[in-house]
């Protein structure tokens, strides 16, 4: 209990020597009675040096220098160097701090896991937008391809994440380019009812004629796994593009 009252005494110092600081630390004068007298910047130092002031409150908002955002990057270049799929990992689990981080220290943006996916298929399958778009606006490969042959698109339109499939169709990837089946996004989508997704690839204008090996278009298999709702769904006259 007596630590406790001393360390409040001590916290009480600190800040009534920051409150008598306060204003000194840009270099000006300050008054003194009826004469003007100025403090040096060294005076400050000190006191941060020997009470061991936190420079937030010493010296107001704290802002990250070149050297420490360099010493950020670095930091994430040895992650990066000890644990390659880190960007993989960040970008599947939703982490979009930590993946800027990982964009900042200059990664492969088309690193693999195991099952061949790249930050971006992982990013588009979970469903996490603005790991998306961070990867997008890096420049990430849209048409990169896992180990079952899906692209971004495929594996966002086959889970349902419209959001993630609008901001790829922003950036122009093929919408209607197949699976090893013969599977574009729109069969995909038809054939897990997908309403969201649906309706956003009709707008964009998806090919309904195209066929998967079996022969069969998006509407046809919509039909077979009951899905009987998506024959009347069209390309409004008023439709916009995205």
């Amino acid at each position: 209990m007596t630590w406790i009252i001393c360390w409040s005494l001590v916290f009480t110092l600190l800040v009534h020597i920051r409150l008598r600081l306060s204003g000194v630390y840009d270099g000006k004068p300050t008054r003194s009675g009826d004469s003007e007298s100025y403090r040096s910047p060294n005076s400050i130092r000190f006191t941060q040096d020997t009470l061991g002031f936190p420079p937030q409150i010493a010296m107001g908002p704290f802002k990250p220098t070149k050297n420490k955002l360099r010493q950020q990057q670095m930091n994430m270049r040895a992650q990066l160097d000890a644990n390659p799929d880190a960007l993989i990992v960040a970008a599947g689990k939703g982490d979009s701090t930590r993946l800027q981080l990982l964009l900042a220290a200059d990664v492969d943006l088309e690193a693999r896991d195991r099952s061949g996916r790249t930050a971006l298929i992982c990013a588009a399958q979970e469903g996490h937008t603005a790991c998306t778009q961070l990867l997008i606006n890096a420049k990430a490969k849209l048409e990169m391809r896992a180990q079952d042959s899906k692209t971004a698109l495929l594996t966002a339109a086959l889970h349902g994440n419209t959001e993630c499939v609008r901001l790829l169709l922003q950036a122009k990837a093929n919408i209607n380019t197949k699976d090893p089946f013969g599977y574009t996004s729109l069969m995909a989508t038809a054939g897990f009812g997908h309403a969201g997704c649906l309706q956003l690839l009709l707008d964009s204008r998806a090919d309904l004629e195209m066929k998967c090996e079996e022969n069969d278009t998006a509407l046809i298999i919509a039909s077979r796994r009951g899905y009987l709702w998506l024959p009347v769904m069209r390309v409004r006259p008023s439709a916009r593009k995205y």
